[in-house]
């Protein structure tokens, strides 16, 4: 057996699913790690915006996290009236109680859509957008173990 037969005998599905599994991995020890390091910000009105965010005291609660991941997928699934839904009738209030978390989650929703664009143009379009929902939920899978919101 040669040296790569191994690799010409696996599906490429099989090598699509090792490569989401190690960005989610990135992305979750990022976030691990609150806040995430931000290497450039191109708009400084959206830094200041999340300032009161990136200076939180510690790590913000899972039920922030399980409803940042839950608006990263729908955005990558392109369900922005799902999303409207929720905030315009107010059961957000219910997972996130108050300004801080409403605007951690925005901030951790947008990191994550970003995170995955930035692999998916990294892997100059490999990837689609329903690899990018499976990587969102694969960095749920690590940071939250099961413990998932949907919309």
């Amino acid at each position: 057996m040669g040296r790569w037969d191994r690799l010409a005998d696996q599906k490429p599905q099989e090598l699509r699913e090792y490569a989401l599994g190690m960005a989610a991995d990135e992305i979750a020890e990022e976030l691990r790690s609150f806040p995430p390091r931000i290497e450039e910000w191109s708009d400084p009105e959206l830094r200041a915006k999340y300032r009161a965010v990136l200076s939180r005291p510690a790590a913000p609660p899972e039920a922030t996290m399980r409803v940042a991941c839950e608006l990263a997928r729908q955005e990558l699934l392109r369900e922005y009236d799902l999303v409207d839904r929720f905030f315009q009738s107010g059961a957000y209030k219910a997972e996130l109680p108050d300004d801080l978390e409403e605007q951690t989650a925005h901030f951790l929703s947008r990191f994550l859509v970003d995170s995955a664009l930035d692999f998916q143009a990294f892997a100059k379009g490999k990837f689609t957008r329903k690899d990018l929902v499976s990587l969102v939920e694969k960095v749920e899978d690590r940071l939250l173990r099961g413990s998932r919101f949907r919309l």
